[in-house]
């Protein structure tokens, strides 16, 4: 069970979350409860144990004694003590006014025993040591000596007993973990769920079907990420409409254009409806690749030379850029259009941003035996911490100022996360401002 348990606990859960798991504290709990409540049962039972039989039990020895006292007759003899000795499984020593005697040389080496008195009056001594009883009798006929075997004061039935609660109670114990777990297993559900919408999976769903609290929370998260999904998509849709309604009137803007004469204001007016067309089209381009994302055509494509022919397109362009490739092919499933479109994304935003006499950009592609990556590093400006999350979403731009020089409209990377989410890779970035930015694009090895 509690192996069971264990196993639970790290479906979810990376080894460095165990500690602060609200699942592993309940276990911790349930399982010192559970030891403790043992200890103290046991210890009860065996206090109790001792307490109702050593009384009796001692009474029984102190006759017991005394009979076989008289059973050896007067004065005793060592004969009939010999007798008795074979018979009862028990040594005898006796020390008289004319003689002594032992039934064994060696069963009375006294001082090698830590003996503990349990018992002693009118003429009696009884000690005990390692669960064998020694008992002095003072006698009229002299100083008798009775060497008892283990005893047996409480049986074996009676451990057994105590034995067989603690298994019960830890059953017990066991079961109420299990449901407690089953109960609060809605919780899972839910950090499971705020993962996935961390993740931008807005059709996660938590599963639901319980009548409790957490239940009606689950039924609840639901609902939410429904409208803000919703919201999302009548976004989307809004942008797209408003974007194919302005693509007339900057048609019959650029043919009115024509009949202009040139000059300053007409060469603006010209930069200006260019610039909106370039705009209409990577938002309808986006659009596109999100839709067709979930019925891409993969193939197998070698990534060498994928990778080199983009390349060829930056020759001329400053700073140098850098390839490193393995000597081997690199075979992976993907769409190659698609990986293309995310990679010259990906490198355009890294000369952009990076200065001309600079360092070059480097390219490396690796394929190890779970994935496959490609990184492109900059030594450019670099992207502010704040800035870091936001930057895969449509139109987020790092520069506020959305000025010429940069270009752009935000919507690249966003098209290169759509792409790799179409290929179930990831894409992710690390930046330090001033020191460069390093782009990742993770590919699974699967066919």
């Amino acid at each position: 069970m509690f192996l069971s348990a264990m196993r639970g606990i790290k479906e979810i859960m990376r080894p460095s979350e165990i500690i602060t798991s609200l699942f592993s504290k309940l276990l911790l709990i349930i399982l010192l409860t559970g030891f403790f409540i043992n200890l103290l049962v046991a210890g009860f039972f065996i206090h109790v144990l001792h307490k109702t039989t050593r009384e009796p039990y001692l009474r029984n020895v102190i006759n017991y004694v005394n009979y076989l006292i008289e059973d050896m007759g007067a004065p005793p003899r060592l004969e009939r003590a010999e007798e008795i000795s074979r018979e009862y499984l028990l040594h005898i020593a006796y020390e008289g006014p004319e003689h002594s005697w032992s039934t064994s040389k060696s069963a009375f080496q006294i001082s090698t025993h830590r003996w503990r008195t349990i018992h002693e009056g009118k003429g009696v001594q009884v000690r005990r040591s390692r669960g064998r009883h020694l008992v002095s009798v003072n006698h009229k006929y002299g100083h008798f000596t009775f060497m008892l075997g283990r005893d047996f004061g409480i049986a074996a039935k009676d451990y057994s007993k105590v034995a067989v609660l603690i298994l019960l109670l830890t059953i017990l114990l066991c079961s109420a973990y299990f449901a407690i777990r089953f109960l609060l297993k809605p919780i899972k559900w839910l950090q499971e769920g705020v993962n996935q919408i961390s993740k931008g999976n807005l059709d996660y769903s938590v599963p639901g079907g319980r009548s409790n609290e957490l239940g009606r929370l689950a039924e609840a998260f639901n609902e939410m990420t429904g409208r803000i999904r919703d919201m999302l998509k009548e976004r989307e849709q809004l942008l797209l409409d408003v974007s194919h309604e302005l693509r007339t009137p900057l048609t019959r803007m650029k043919v009115a254009l024509e009949f202009v004469p040139e000059g300053r204001a007409e060469k603006n007016i010209r930069e200006d409806a260019n610039e909106m067309e370039d705009m209409i089209t990577a938002i309808l381009e986006e659009a596109r690749l999100r839709n067709a994302a979930g019925r891409i055509e993969r193939r197998e494509a070698n990534l060498n030379k994928l990778l080199k022919d983009i390349v060829k397109g930056y020759v001329n362009r400053s700073p140098d850029l850098e390839v490193v490739v393995p000597d081997d092919d690199v075979l992976l499933e993907v769409e190659p259009e698609l990986v293309k479109i995310a990679l010259r994304n990906v490198l355009n935003n890294a000369f952009k941003y990076s200065e001309s006499s600079g360092p070059p950009v480097k390219v490396v592609l690796n394929q190890k035996e779970e994935f496959t990556m490609l990184t492109v590093s900059d030594r450019g400006i670099g992207i502010p911490e704040n800035d870091l999350p936001h930057i895969f979403e449509p139109f987020y731009r790092v520069d506020k100022s959305r000025s010429r020089r940069t270009g752009g409209y935000g919507i690249g990377l966003s098209i290169c996360k759509t792409i790799m989410d179409a290929h179930k890779g990831q894409i992710e970035v690390e930046s330090v401002p001033g020191k460069g930015t390093t782009m990742k694009m993770i590919f699974p090895n699967f066919s």
